[in-house]
C-alpha cells in the first residue's frame, strides 16, 4: 500500500538516488532520478508515462531528465578521546533535474511547469514503477487541473488498472467532474455525525439512486444531494 500526498515543490526539485531502483516519496521527493531510471531501464514505461500525461495535458509534447548538481547532506563521524562524534557534511553531486517540452516552448525546468501537470507526472510515475503496489491511496487529486484534465485523468486511472487488475486506486476528492467519470457504485459519500464519527455510504445506496440514474450524471446526484442523507436514520447522529 502507498499512501500519496504529492507536493509540487518537492516534484519539481533536482534530486540524486543511490537507489539501484529509485522511487517517488509519499510527498514527491525523488521523481527527477525515478524518470531518469524509467527512460535508461525501462523506455517502455517512461514512453507510457509521457503519452498518458500528454493525453491529461496535452501542452506538454516531451518529458526530458538532464544531469543537475544537487546539495545533499551526509552524516560523517570522527573519534576524539576514543569516543565516536557524528556530524553532517554537505556535499554536491551530480544528479537530476525534469525538463518538458512544451507548446510554448523547450527544455523548459520543472519548477516554471504548471502545479497540476507536475503532480500529474509524480502520480503516473508511482503508478507505473515496477515495483507496482496494489493499494494506492491519494488526496484531492483534482489538484492544479482543469476540469477536461480531470475527466482524462479517471480515463488513465481506468486504464492502467486494465492492465493491472489487482491495483485498487482510492482517493478523496470534491470535484463533480471527477465523480461525472465513475459509477455511483465507486463513490463513497462521508459525513460527520455530532458525536464525532465519519460515517460512509456508496452514492448507489442512496434512496433515490435509480431514479438518478436515469436523470443525472453521477456528478450531478452528488453534488445536489450533498452529504446530509450519508447520517439519515442515525440514531447517534
Amino acid at each position: 500500500m502507498i499512501y500519496l500526498k504529492l507536493i509540487a515543490t518537492n516534484l519539481v526539485k533536482s534530486a540524486y538516488s543511490e537507489e539501484i531502483i529509485p522511487e517517488v516519496k509519499f510527498d514527491g521527493s525523488g521523481l527527477a532520478p525515478t524518470l531518469d531510471y524509467f527512460r535508461s531501464e525501462a523506455p517502455d514505461r517512461f514512453e507510457s508515462i509521457q503519452e498518458m500525461l500528454q493525453q491529461i495535458v496535452p501542452g506538454v509534447r516531451k518529458v526530458g531528465v538532464r544531469r543537475a548538481k544537487v546539495k545533499i547532506d551526509r552524516q560523517r563521524s570522527i573519534e576524539v578521546d576514543g569516543k565516536s562524534i557524528s556530524y553532517e557534511e554537505n556535499q554536491e553531486v551530480t544528479g537530476q533535474e525534469i525538463v518538458l517540452d512544451m507548446n510554448t516552448g523547450d527544455r523548459i525546468p520543472a519548477h516554471a511547469i504548471s502545479e497540476g501537470t507536475m503532480l500529474t507526472l509524480g502520480l503516473l510515475t508511482v503508478l507505473m514503477n515496477p515495483k507496482q503496489p496494489n493499494l494506492v491511496l491519494l488526496d484531492d487529486i483534482e489538484q492544479g487541473l482543469h476540469p477536461k484534465a480531470q475527466r482524462e485523468l479517471i480515463t488513465v486511472f481506468k486504464r492502467i488498472i486494465q492492465t493491472n487488475p489487482n491495483l485498487q486506486i482510492i482517493f478523496t476528492t470534491h470535484s463533480p467532474y471527477i465523480i461525472d467519470e465513475l459509477e455511483p457504485s465507486q463513490v463513497h459519500v462521508l459525513s460527520n455525525s455530532k458525536a464525532g464519527f465519519t460515517h460512509a455510504k456508496r452514492l448507489d445506496e442512496h434512496p433515490d439512486a435509480e431514479w438518478a440514474k436515469q436523470t443525472l450524471t453521477t456528478g450531478e446526484f452528488w453534488n445536489a444531494e450533498g452529504e446530509d442523507w450519508v447520517l439519515d436514520g442515525d440514531v447517534n447522529d
